[in-house]
C-alpha cells in the first residue's frame, strides 16, 4: 500500500481493497463509502459531486485544508499537463515543416477546429443549452480565455459555480452598475417603477426598478404575504426605495393604477414635493385599446380573428396546410395584454392571401368534409373569403395603429425616454380619430371620449412641461404657449425643480423664451437637425449649456419613462 495522505486520517479504513483504494467512514457524518484519496477529499471539502456526498458535518477547518489540498492537486495536474503538451509539440517526432519548408507553428499542431466545434456542438445538445447561447458575448470571451490558459484548464465545479464565483459575480455585476448605468443619475435622474406580482409559490410580490437612460435596473422586491395594502403601506414601501437610491436621483414614481396605489402618491409627493407620480403610460395605453374594443363591431370583429387563428392553429391539417401556402406564424393573442391583440388581428391581414389560398385547397376542402369539422370548418372559410369582413378589419387596424405605435414608443423603457412625445402623440390621436370617414358620429364621439378618460387618468405636469421642452417640437409650429394646460404644467415642474427660489424659477421661464424663439445656438440649422435624431435628453445636455437652469430642468424631465 502506498503512502497514505493527511486526509486519511479523519476516515477509518473497513476494507483495504488494493493499494490505493479502500472501503471507508467518515469520522464526522459516519457516511460508508470506497474510493481512494481523492474521494475523501471530495467528500471532506464540502464540493461534493455525483459519485460522493459532501460531509456535513465536516468541521470548517477541516474543509478547509481539503479545499486547499484540492486545488493545489489540480495545480500540479495543471503544470503537469502544459509540460507534456509542450514536450510532445516540441519533440523531433512532430517537428514537420511544410512543403515551403518552414516549420509549422505549435498552435497549428495542436487546434483541430473540426472536432473542437463538434466538442463544443456535443456540449450544447448534451446540455440542452439554446443555441443561440453562441452567441452571447460573455461566452465568448470565456472560450477565448479557455483558448489562452491553455490545454491544462479544468472548468470549476458545480459548487463553486453556486457559491464563491457566483459571490464574486454578484460584487462585480454591482459595481459596473453603480459605474455606468447610475454614474449620471445625478445628472438625469429616473424614474422608480413599481410592480406587484405573484410568483409561482403564489407569494404576493412588490418588486422595484429605478428606470434610467442608461438602462434598467432592480432595486429590491418585497414579499408582502399578509399585509393590508393600503395606501399607507404602498407609500411606506416606495419611500423606503427613494431613501435607498436617493431622493434626489427620483424626478418620478410610476406604480399601478388601482385606487390603493394612487392613494399612495399624495403622501409621497407630500414627503418629497420634487417627485411626480403617476400611472404607467403603456398599460393606459392598453387600457385605452380595451375601451376601444368594447364598441360592438370591433369586438365582433376581433373575435371572430381570434376565431381563424384558433381553428387553423388547432388542427394539425389545417396548420399544415396553411404553413404550405405562408411562411409567416399566426399569432395568438396575449391575456394578459389585449395590445396583443391588434398584433394578431394585424398578422392576419398579412397572412390574408394565403389564408385564401389555404381554404381553397383541394386537401382542405376535402379535410372540413368530416362530421367533426364541417360546421366550424364552413363558417371559418366563408369568413376568409368575405373581402367586406377584411375592409372592416382593415379600417380596424387603421383606427387603432397610433395607439400601438404610442404604446411601442413607450413599451421600450429607459433605453428610449419619450415623456416629451406623449402630449402631442395623445392630441394625434383625437385627430386621428376625427379624420376616419368611415366611422359613424357615434363611434367616433365614443372612441374620443375614451381617448380623453385615459389621457386624464395619464396626465401629468411632466408631460406637460415634456412636450414645451422636447426639441423635436420646438423649431415647427406646435402652439404650446397657448395651451394653459401645457405652459400650467411647464411652471409646476419649474417650481418644484427650484423650490422656494422665485429668482431661479422666473430665469428659468425667462430662458424658455430663448429656447421657443429659436435664439443664438438654437438657430443653427444643424442644431434644429440634430433635434430630430437624438433623444430629447441628450440634445439639452448637448446644447443647453448657454441656458443652465433651464438646462438642468430638460434633462431631468425628459430623461423620464
Amino acid at each position: 500500500m502506498r503512502q497514505q495522505g493527511p486526509e486519511w486520517k479523519y476516515v477509518i479504513v473497513l476494507e483495504q481493497k488494493d493499494k490505493s483504494t479502500a472501503k471507508v467512514q467518515c469520522c464526522f457524518c459516519d457516511k460508508i463509502f470506497t474510493g481512494g484519496a481523492l474521494r475523501i477529499r471530495e467528500h471532506l471539502s464540502g464540493v461534493g459531486n455525483v459519485l460522493i456526498t459532501s460531509c456535513n458535518k465536516v468541521p470548517a477547518e477541516v474543509s478547509e485544508i481539503m479545499q486547499k489540498m484540492s486545488k493545489e492537486k489540480d495545480d500540479l495536474k495543471v503544470q503537469k499537463r502544459k509540460h507534456n503538451v509542450l514536450d510532445e509539440a516540441t519533440s523531433s517526432k512532430f517537428a514537420k515543416t511544410t512543403s515551403t519548408g518552414t516549420q509549422q507553428s505549435i498552435p497549428g499542431m495542436l487546434n483541430n477546429k473540426e472536432t473542437v466545434d463538434a466538442s463544443v456542438a456535443r456540449g450544447f445538445y448534451s446540455a440542452g443549452i439554446p443555441f443561440n447561447v453562441i452567441n452571447n458575448q460573455h461566452f465568448r470571451q470565456a472560450l477565448s480565455d479557455i483558448a489562452k490558459f491553455g490545454s491544462g484548464y479544468t472548468p470549476p465545479s458545480d459548487y463553486c459555480m453556486r457559491t464563491s464565483l457566483l459571490s464574486k459575480e454578484v460584487k462585480r455585476v454591482d459595481a459596473e452598475i453603480k459605474d455606468t448605468v447610475l454614474a449620471d443619475l445625478s445628472l438625469t435622474g429616473g424614474t422608480l417603477v413599481s410592480d406587484g406580482w405573484a410568483n409561482v409559490n403564489n407569494k404576493p410580490l412588490l418588486n422595484f426598478v429605478m428606470v434610467c437612460p442608461k438602462g434598467d435596473v432592480f432595486v429590491d422586491g418585497i414579499d408582502t404575504s399578509g399585509e393590508d395594502k393600503s395606501g399607507q403601506f404602498i407609500a411606506d414601501c416606495i419611500v423606503k426605495q427613494i431613501n435607498a437610491v436617493g431622493p434626489s436621483n427620483v424626478v418620478q414614481v410610476v406604480t399601478d393604477s388601482a385606487s390603493n396605489c394612487k392613494s399612495s402618491w399624495p403622501i409621497i409627493t407630500e414627503m418629497f414635493p420634487h417627485i411626480t407620480c403617476g400611472p404607467c403610460t403603456a398599460h393606459c395605453l392598453d387600457l385605452l385599446l380595451e375601451d376601444v374594443a368594447k364598441i360592438d363591431w370591433i369586438q365582433k370583429n376581433f373575435k371572430e380573428g381570434r376565431q381563424i387563428v384558433h381553428f387553423i392553429t388547432s388542427h394539425h391539417k389545417s396548420l399544415a396546410l396553411f404553413r404550405q401556402h405562408c411562411n409567416l406564424q399566426l399569432l395568438k393573442p396575449n391575456d394578459t395584454r389585449f395590445c396583443t391583440e391588434f398584433l394578431s388581428h394585424t398578422r392576419l391581414l398579412e397572412v390574408k392571401d394565403s389564408l385564401q389560398e389555404t381554404v381553397i385547397d383541394k386537401c382542405y376542402k376535402a379535410w372540413i368534409q368530416k362530421k367533426n369539422y364541417t360546421d366550424t370548418g364552413l363558417e371559418i372559410t366563408a369568413r376568409v373569403l368575405d373581402e367586406n369582413w377584411w375592409k372592416t378589419a382593415g379600417e380596424l387596424q387603421k383606427l387603432c395603429e397610433p395607439i400601438v405605435s404610442l404604446l411601442r414608443l413607450m413599451d421600450a423603457g429607459g433605453a428610449s425616454p419619450a415623456i416629451g412625445k406623449v402630449y402631442f402623440k395623445m392630441f394625434q390621436i383625437v385627430q386621428h380619430v376625427s379624420s376616419i370617414e368611415s366611422l359613424s358620429e357615434q363611434d367616433r364621439q365614443t372612441i374620443t371620449g375614451f381617448v380623453n378618460h385615459r389621457w386624464a387618468m395619464l396626465h401629468t405636469d411632466l408631460h406637460s412641461a415634456g412636450f414645451v421642452l422636447d426639441p423635436e417640437y420646438n423649431f415647427e409650429v406646435y402652439s404650446q404657449s397657448t395651451n394653459e394646460e401645457v405652459m400650467s404644467g411647464l411652471c409646476n415642474v419649474l417650481e418644484k425643480f427650484y423650490p422656494d427660489d422665485v429668482d431661479k424659477q422666473s430665469l428659468a421661464l425667462q430662458q424658455v423664451s430663448q429656447f421657443r424663439g429659436a435664439s443664438g445656438i438654437f438657430s443653427r440649422e444643424m442644431v434644429k437637425t440634430a433635434a430630430k435624431k437624438m433623444a430629447a435628453y441628450s440634445w439639452w445636455s448637448t446644447f443647453g449649456g448657454c441656458i443652465p437652469e433651464l438646462q438642468h430642468v430638460a434633462v431631468k424631465v425628459l430623461a423620464q419613462v
